[in-house]
């Protein structure tokens, strides 16, 4: 998984980290001194898109029942 350049491990940009200052990211509230691995965090996306997944399965199966 490719970070952007100003990001931190978490993957989201340096300014969610109070504004660049260093601070907790305020997208996923990791600490700037501790962000989670590259790993971590590409488990993460994953889990997410596979969620999204299930979601819109589930959707469709029910829009096609009525």
């Amino acid at each position: 998984m490719q970070l952007a350049k100003d990001s931190c491990a978490c993957g989201h940009p340096m300014d969610s980290h109070d504004g660049g200052r260093g601070g907790p990211c305020g997208t996923c509230a990791c600490a700037a001194g501790n962000p989670p691995s590259a790993f971590e965090v590409g488990v993460i996306h994953s889990l997410h898109d596979l969620t999204v997944a299930v979601l819109r399965l589930a959707q469709a199966k029910q829009a096609g029942k009525t």
